[in-house]
C-alpha cells in the first residue's frame, strides 16, 4: 500500500506533470466482485454460499495531465447469497468512492495506472435476514489503459475496497470483509 502511494505521489512531482492539457472524462464498466470472506453466517448458518457476483461502475474524474486526475464514482458490488436450507439471505452492496489514479505511460497509447482513495458504502441485508450497515475506509487498485485515439479509451483493472461491513439488525450480529472487484471500463475524455 505505502508503494503505491508513494508511486502516484512520485508520478505527481514528475517534471512531466504539466506537459498535457488538462481535461474531464466520464466512464462505465462491468466487472466481477468477490466477497473475501465469503459467507460468514450472518443472514442464516450457511449451507452453500454465492461471494461472487456480476458488479459495474459509473465514474466521472479530471485528467490534470498524462500521470495524475481525480476520479469520483459509484460502485454496485451484485448480490452475495448465503443459503440455509429452506432459507436464504441476500447482502447487496454499492458504494461511492473518490480517487486519485495515476498514470505511467509506457507508451503513446499504453498506461500503467494505480489508485488510492476512499468510499463510502452501504450494504443491505434482506431475504431471512434484514439490516442496514454503512461504513467508509480506503480504496485502491492498479491496472493498465489503452487510448484507441484522443477521446476514447479501454481499462483493465484491479481495485479493492477494505473492511466493508454488514449488519443483521435482528441479532446485531456484524461482518466485516474486503471487496475485491476485477473488471474492465471504457472511458470517454471531453477534450
Amino acid at each position: 500500500m505505502r508503494k503505491l502511494v508513494s508511486l502516484v505521489l512520485g508520478m505527481c512531482a514528475s517534471s512531466a506533470f504539466a506537459q498535457e492539457s488538462s481535461t474531464p472524462y466520464v466512464g462505465g464498466g462491468f466487472a466481477q466482485a468477490h466477497l473475501k470472506r465469503g459467507c460468514a453466517g450472518i443472514g442464516v448458518v450457511p449451507i452453500a454460499c454465492e461471494d461472487k457476483d456480476s458488479s459495474w461502475k459509473l465514474f466521472a474524474g479530471y485528467k490534470f495531465n498524462r500521470h495524475v486526475s481525480v476520479e469520483g464514482g459509484h460502485v454496485d458490488f451484485g448480490r452475495l447469497r448465503e443459503i440455509g436450507g429452506a432459507a436464504e439471505a441476500h447482502l447487496e452492496t454499492t458504494a461511492l468512492e473518490a480517487s486519485l489514479v495515476g498514470g505511467l505511460p509506457i507508451t503513446q497509447q499504453f498506461s500503467l495506472l494505480g489508485r488510492v482513495g476512499g468510499y463510502r458504502s452501504r450494504a443491505e441485508l434482506s431475504g431471512a435476514a434484514a439490516g442496514k450497515k454503512s461504513t467508509s475506509n480506503f480504496t485502491f487498485g492498479v491496472g493498465v489503459q489503452y487510448d484507441f485515439g484522443r477521446h476514447v479509451g479501454l481499462r483493465g483493472e484491479w481495485q479493492r475496497y477494505q473492511n466493508v461491513k454488514a449488519r443483521n439488525d435482528a441479532t446485531g450480529t456484524e461482518m466485516s470483509s474486503d471487496i475485491s472487484v476485477l473488471g474492465a471500463s471504457l472511458v470517454w475524455r471531453f477534450f
